[in-house]
C-alpha cells in the first residue's frame, strides 16, 4: 500500500501508550519533507513489490498493501522495510497487539522497566502520557506521597524495609537485647508467645542479665531493683573502705537504691541506735554548695542519717533521725568543695532509696546555725531574759531526740556559764500548739553532744540541777515555725544526796547490791528515762548508779525492791547524755536488763519511777564476752526424747532474738526473748512437743540451728502451754525455738517435753509422702480430711505457718504435665469452710511455690489458675483451720492449650511509665477527702476491657482499691480471689487507710486512643495510728488494656495488704501478694499487668 508520511504522523500521536480502543485510519496525505528523509535512509531490501526481484521506481512498487508492517520505500532502486505505526519512542511501552483491519495499535505500560532493584523508595510506573514522565522512558519519578510506608499501626513490631523484600514488620526489640517486650508476643498478635523484656528501651536489661546492684533497674526482669534482688545483690558497703560513690555534679537530686540486708552494725552515729544495721556512702563537691539528704526509710521505728567529713565517728556534722513516719534528712547549708560521707542506718534490715540533693550555696541567718568562733550571736541567753524567737529563713538544720513529727525549723541559743549553776530552762509556743527543744554541749549540734530534750504542747520545761560550767546551746523549734519565747532561769546551786544526780551512787561489778532510798531524792527528774518521764515531768523521781568495767564484760543489771509500782531503767555510756543510751529503756517492778559486749569505762544507770519503793537495790553482774548462757543461742539444750522435760531459766537471757519464730519476732529482733532446745531422732518417729511456762510463748521447729535452717510445719502459740504434733519425722537433729516478747525480758523458765511414738501409717493425701493423685482432665478426687491428722505436716504460707491459733489440718495432691498447659486446680470442702492453698513443683519445701499462697473465700469453693505451666510433676498444698467430723474435700485439675487462658502477666513497667501527678493534671477531681471507709463510682471514660470483657463503671474505694463489680464498697481488707463482694478488684495497696486533705485525685491524661485514665491516693495514712504518706496510684491505658500500678511513696504495713487483680466473679486473680505483711513494693516501685491472650 501506498501511505504519506502525514498519516504517520497522526497514526503516532492516536495511538500512544495506553491506546486501547479502536482508531480508523485517516485518509493517506502526501508529504515531500518526510519522503525526502526516507531517501536519505540506506537500502535494506526485506519486501519485495510487484514488480519482481526487488526492483522498485517508486515507493508504490514496494507496497505490500499491509498497514502493520509500516509504509515501504523505495531506497536506491531497492524496496526498503517500513517503520512500524505503533512505535511511540518510549521504552517503558510494549506492543500488544496491531488490527490489520481497523488499523488500529495497542501498547500496555512496563512498569518493570522503570523499577530502579530498590523496594523500599516506592513503585517506579510507566506512564508516559502525565506531565513530568522522563524524556525516552516514558517513566514517572516516585512522588513523595506515593512512596513506601511500612507502619503496619502494630505497636508491638519493629516495622522496617528490606531494598529486596520490602516491608519487613519484625517482632519489638527496640533495644535490640534478643528479647521481646513483655506488652507484645513473639508473632505481634493475642495467640503468640509473650515477651519477656520488662524494658525494651534498655538493652542492659533482660531476662537472664547479671543484676547491677546500684543502677536503679530491674536488669534480670524478676520484679526486684537493685539490692530488693537479695539473691544477687548483697551490700558490701559496711565499711569505711568500701563506701559507695554517688557522683554528684551540678545541681539536681541523686539517687542511689541501697541496702541494709545482710551487713554489719559496726559503723555508731550519734542520733542512731545501737544494733540497727548501717550503710555507708561518699561523694564529692567539687565546689561549696547546698547540700540535702533524705532517704525513705519511714518504718516504724525509723532510721537515722548522718553526715561526716570523713569516715570516722568523731567526724559527723549532722546526724538526722525520722521521727514517726518521716523519713530523717540532713540540710547543711554552704558546705565546702572536698570529699564527704554519708552514713544510713534503718530500723530494720531493708531496701531504701537514699538522696542526695545539691543545691547552690545559700548565706545562713542569725540563729539558724550553730555560732561561728568570734562571732556575736543574736541571742545569749546567759542573760537569763526572755528571748523572742522567729523562724523566719530558717531550716530544720539539727536532729532532737524527742522530735514528734517531721521536724520544722530550728533556731540556736547559746547559754554560757562562769561557775556550775541550776538552771531552769522554758520555752513558750503558741497555745495548743507543741515546742521542742534540747540542750547541747559543746560541739553544738551535734546528736552525741545532746543532753536532755523536751517536748510539749504550749510550753516545754527542763531542770538541770546543777549544770556545769561551761559553753552550752538550746536548739529549739515550734511545731508550725510560729514565733516562741526562750528564756533561762539561773541560780545557785543546793547540795543534792548522792545517786539524786549524776554521777550517781557507786556499785562494784559481781559485788554486793547498792541500796537507794527514793524518798530522799528529789521528785522533778534531772535525767529521766525515754520511756518514763523523759526528764520533763513533775511527780517522777529518778536516781543514779553507776559502775566501771576494767576489761570488756557482758553485764546483768538487776534492780531489786518492795513496791508494787513499775521502775523504769536506761544504761547510758554519758551520765548527762541520753543520747548515749545503750540498748532500749526497759520497765518492769524490778527489772533486768542484759547487755552484750560492753568495752572498759564507766556506765550509768538512770532509773526512775513515779511512784517508787522506799528502798530498792541495784546489783551488776558480769560474764566473760561472748559467753552465753546454756540454751540461749544455738546449739541450744539437748534434751533426750521420751525423757525428763528439759527446764531453761530464762533469767538473764537475751532480749534480742537470735533466730525468731515466724508467728512471733519472724527474724533477730530486739525486745523479743527467745531460746533454744536440740533433740535427736535416731529412727523414723511421731513427735509431740509441749512447751510449758510463760505467756503468749511461739514455738517453732527446724531442721537446723540458725541461719540456712527450714521449718518443719507452721509456729503455734499458747498461753502457758504450746503444743504441736509433727507426723513421721525422719531420722536426724532437730531445733525447737521458743520466744516471748518484752524489752525487759523473761525472768521465769521454759520447759519441753519431746514424746515419740512408732509412725503410724498416713491416709492418701495426708502428706507429700501419701500425696493423692489427680489426672488433670479427670475427674475430682474426694479425700476424706476428717480421717487425717489434725495437726499440719507441711501447713502454707499464708495459713498455719502464720495463724497459730486453731487445730489445723492439712491435705497434699500431686499431678503430672505432659506438656505445657494453661491450668485451674479447684479445691472444694463439704461442709464448706475456709480452705488455704498453694502449688509447689516440690512437695513441701516452701522454696518452689508457684504463683501466691491464697486463701479462698470463707465457706466457698478455693479456684486459682496458672497460665502457661510447664510440662512437669506438681504438687497442691491444701489445709483449713477446722474440718467437720466428717469432712471431706475435693481436688480436680482441667487444663486448656497453653496460652488460650484469659489471664494477667506482671511486670515491670516500661521505662518511660512514670508516675502522673493526677492532682495536679488538667480537669482533675478530688474525692474522697479526710474520710475513712467511704467510696465514690465513676466512669472509666474510653472502652476498657477487664479479663477480656468490656467495663465502664467503677467504684473507687478510700482504702486503696477500685473494683468493677457494680458493688459499691470501701471495705479495709480483702482476699484475691474471693467471691464474697467486692470482686472485680484491683488492689494496688488493699489495707485499711485514711485519706488526708487532698484526698483521691481521678484524671484522664494524653490523647485517643492512647489516654490514661488515672486514680491516685495522694498523702493516705495507715488506720488507726494515722502514720505514713502514702501516695501511689492505678493507671488504666487505653487500646492496650493494661494496668499500670505506680508508687511515689510507702510507709511499712502493719497490716496484712492485698496487691492484684481478681476475675469479675470472683473466682480468680493474678496476684503479687494476698493478704500479706510483707508485700514486696516500695516508693518507685512500677507494676505493669498486661492481659494475655
Amino acid at each position: 500500500m501506498k501511505l504519506s508520511l502525514p498519516f504517520f504522523a497522526v497514526l503516532a500521536l492516536t495511538c500512544l501508550f495506553g491506546c486501547t480502543s479502536e482508531v480508523p485510519a485517516t485518509p493517506p496525505t502526501d508529504d515531500a519533507s518526510l519522503d525526502a528523509a526516507a531517501d536519505d535512509q540506506p537500502a535494506a531490501p526485506t519486501d519485495r513489490g510487484p514488480r519482481g526481484e526487488g526492483d522498485c521506481e517508486t515507493d508504490l512498487d514496494c507496497d505490500d498493501s499491509r498497514y502493520c508492517n509500516g509504509t515501504e520505500r523505495c531506497v536506491m532502486g531497492r524496496c526498503a522495510a517500513g517503520t512500524s505505526p505503533c512505535d511511540d519512542r518510549y521504552s517503558c511501552t510494549r506492543e500488544v497487539s496491531c488490527d490489520e483491519d481497523t488499523r488500529v495499535c495497542t501498547r500496555v505500560p512496563d512498569d518493570s522497566v522503570c523499577g530502579d532493584g530498590n523496594a523500599c523508595n516506592g513503585t517506579e510506573r510507566c506512564d508516559p502520557t502525565t506531565p513530568g514522565a522522563l524524556a525516552g522512558t516514558g517513566c514517572q519519578p516516585v512522588r513523595v506521597d506515593d512512596q513506601i510506608d511500612c507502619d503496619d499501626r502494630n505497636t508491638c513490631t519493629i516495622d522496617s524495609c528490606d531494598t529486596r523484600l520490602g516491608c519487613v514488620h519484625s517482632p519489638r526489640d527496640l533495644d535490640g537485647d534478643g528479647y521481646i517486650a513483655t506488652s507484645c508476643t513473639s508473632d505481634a498478635t493475642p495467640r503468640g508467645t509473650p515477651g519477656t523484656d520488662c524494658n525494651d528501651s534498655d538493652p542492659r536489661v533482660f531476662p537472664g542479665a547479671s543484676e547491677v546492684c546500684d543502677d536503679g533497674r530491674d536488669n534480670n526482669c524478676n520484679l526486684l531493683v537493685d539490692f530488693a534482688d537479695t539473691t544477687a545483690c548483697r551490700p558490701s558497703n559496711d565499711v569505711c573502705e568500701r563506701a559507695q560513690e554517688i557522683r554528684v555534679g551540678a545541681p539536681a537530686t541523686y539517687s542511689v537504691t541501697g541496702s541494709t540486708v545482710g551487713i554489719g552494725s559496726t559503723f555508731a552515729l550519734g542520733c542512731g541506735r545501737a544494733g540497727q544495721p548501717v550503710a555507708l556512702y561518699r561523694f564529692t563537691l567539687a565546689s561549696t554548695q547546698d547540700v540535702a539528704i533524705t532517704n525513705d526509710d519511714t518504718g516504724t521505728p525509723v532510721g537515722a542519717i548522718a553526715l561526716l567529713s570523713s569516715c570516722a565517728t568523731t567526724a559527723e556534722l549532722r546526724c538526722a533521725r525520722g521521727v514517726s513516719s518521716t523519713a530523717p534528712q540532713v540540710q547543711v547549708r554552704s558546705l565546702p568543695a572536698g570529699t564527704y560521707f554519708v552514713a544510713v542506718q534503718t530500723s530494720t534490715p531493708r531496701i531504701f532509696r537514699l538522696r542526695v540533693t545539691i543545691g547552690r550555696p545559700s548565706t545562713a541567718p542569725e540563729a539558724d546555725l550553730c555560732p561561728r568562733a568570734g562571732s556575736t550571736p543574736a541571742f545569749d541567753l546567759s542573760d537569763a531574759a526572755p528571748h523572742v524567737v522567729s523562724f523566719a529563713g530558717l531550716l530544720p538544720d539539727y536532729s532532737l531526740s524527742c522530735d514528734v513529727g517531721a521536724p520544722t525549723a530550728d533556731a540556736v541559743l547559746p547559754l554560757t556559764l562562769a561557775a556550775a549553776r541550776n538552771v531552769t530552762l522554758t520555752v513558750t509556743g503558741p497555745s495548743s500548739e507543741r515546742v521542742t527543744f534540747a540542750l547541747f554541749r559543746a560541739p553544738c549540734g551535734v546528736a552525741s553532744s545532746e543532753l536532755r530534750c523536751a517536748s510539749a504542747l504550749t510550753t516545754a520545761r527542763m531542770v538541770q540541777r546543777p549544770l556545769a560550767a561551761g559553753a552550752y546551746f538550746v536548739v529549739v523549734r515550734s511545731g508550725t515555725a510560729r514565733d516562741v519565747t526562750v528564756q533561762a532561769a539561773i541560780t545557785d546551786p543546793t547540795m543534792r544526796t548522792a545517786g539524786d544526780v549524776c554521777p550517781g551512787v557507786e556499785v562494784t561489778p559481781d559485788g554486793p547490791p547498792v541500796v537507794m532510798t527514793p524518798p530522799r531524792y528529789e521528785t522533778f527528774p534531772d535525767h529521766g528515762t525515754s520511756c518514763g518521764s523523759n526528764g520533763t515531768a513533775d511527780g517522777w523521781t529518778d536516781m543514779v548508779a553507776r559502775f566501771t568495767l576494767t576489761t570488756p564484760r557482758d553485764v546483768t543489771v538487776t534492780v531489786g525492791g518492795s513496791g508494787s509500782a513499775s521502775l523504769r531503767m536506761q544504761l547510758q555510756s554519758d551520765c548527762m547524755a541520753r543520747t548515749t543510751a545503750i540498748g532500749p529503756c526497759v520497765s518492769g517492778v524490778t527489772p533486768v536488763r542484759r547487755y552484750r559486749g560492753l568495752g572498759a569505762g564507766t556506765y550509768f544507770v538512770i532509773l526512775e519511777g513515779s511512784a517508787p519503793p522506799p528502798s530498792l537495790t541495784v546489783a551488776v553482774a558480769t560474764t566473760a564476752p561472748g559467753e552465753r548462757l546454756l540454751g540461749d543461742a544455738c546449739p541450744g539444750l539437748t534434751i533426750e526424747p521420751d525423757g525428763a522435760p528439759g527446764v531453761l531459766s530464762l533469767a538473764g537471757f537475751d532480749t534480742t532474738s537470735d533466730i525468731g519464730t515466724s508467728c512471733g519476732s519472724t527474724r533477730p529482733t530486739d525486745s523479743w526473748t527467745d531460746w533454744v532446745f536440740h533433740f535427736r531422732l535416731d529412727t523414723a518417729r511421731d513427735v509431740t512437743l509441749t512447751m510449758l511456762g510463760g505467756t503468749s510463748t511461739r514455738m517453732q521447729l527446724f531442721n537446723a540451728c540458725g541461719p540456712g535452717s527450714t521449718s518443719l510445719g507452721g509456729c503455734v502459740s499458747g498461753s502457758s502451754v504450746t503444743e504441736r504434733r509433727y507426723r513421721s519425722l525422719p531420722a536426724g537433729d532437730y531445733y525447737v525455738v521458743g520466744e516471748q516478747a518484752g524489752a525487759t525480758g523473761p525472768t521465769g523458765s521454759a520447759r519441753l517435753i519431746v514424746a515419740t511414738s512408732a509412725p503410724g501409717v498416713r491416709a492418701v493425701g495426708d502428706t507429700c509422702a501419701t500425696a493423692a493423685v489427680i489426672a488433670p482432665d479427670g475427674p475430682a478426687v474426694v479425700l476424706p480430711v476428717a480421717t487425717f491428722d489434725p495437726v499440719p505436716d507441711h501447713g502454707t504460707p499464708c495459713g498455719s505457718a502464720t495463724m497459730s491459733t486453731g487445730t489445723w489440718t492439712d491435705l497434699v495432691g500431686t499431678f503430672t504435665l505432659t506438656s505445657a498447659r494453661d491450668v485451674t486446680v479447684t479445691l472444694g470442702a463439704t461442709p464448706a469452710t475456709q480452705l488455704y492453698a498453694v502449688l509447689e513443683r516440690t512437695c513441701g519445701s516452701g522454696a518452689s511455690i508457684v504463683g501466691a499462697c491464697v486463701a479462698g473465700p470463707f465457706g466457698g469453693t478455693w479456684v486459682q489458675r496458672y497460665p502457661s505451666l510447664p510440662a512437669g510433676t506438681y504438687s497442691i498444698l491444701g489445709e483449713a483451720r477446722s474440718f467437720g467430723a466428717a469432712a471431706t474435700v475435693s481436688v480436680s485439675v482441667s487444663t486448656l492449650a497453653a496460652g488460650s487462658m484469659p489471664t494477667y502477666r506482671r511486670t515491670e513497667a516500661p521505662a518511660d511509665v512514670t508516675f502522673v501527678d493526677a492532682c495536679a493534671a488538667p480537669g482533675a477531681r478530688r474525692v474522697l477527702a479526710n474520710v475513712d471507709d467511704s467510696q465514690v463510682t465513676d466512669t472509666v471514660p474510653f472502652p476498657f476491657r477487664y479479663w477480656g470483657a468490656p467495663v465502664s463503671a467503677v467504684n473507687i474505694a478510700s482504702n486503696g482499691f477500685i473494683n468493677f463489680d457494680g458493688v459499691t464498697s470501701a471495705s479495709t481488707s480483702g482476699l484475691i480471689p474471693d467471691r464474697s463482694s467486692p470482686n472485680g478488684v484491683v488492689a494496688a495497696y488493699w489495707l485499711d487507710l485514711l485519706t488526708r486533705e487532698t484526698g483521691v485525685c481521678i484524671a484522664t491524661v494524653g490523647a485517643a486512643p492512647s489516654r490514661r485514665f488515672v486514680v491516685q491516693w495522694a498523702d493516705a495514712s495507715y488506720y488507726p495510728s494515722r502514720t505514713g504518706n502514702l501516695t501511689f496510684e492505678i493507671v488504666l491505658n487505653e487500646t492496650s488494656n493494661t494496668i499500670d500500678m505506680l508508687y511515689q511513696s510507702l510507709g511499712t504495713a502493719t497490716n496484712a495488704v492485698t496487691l492484684g487483680l481478681e476475675t469479675v466473679d470472683g473466682t480468680d486473680g493474678a496476684l503479687l501478694c494476698s493478704g500479706s505483711t510483707a508485700c514486696p513494693v516500695m516508693g518507685g516501685s512500677r507494676i505493669r499487668w498486661v492481659p494475655t491472650p
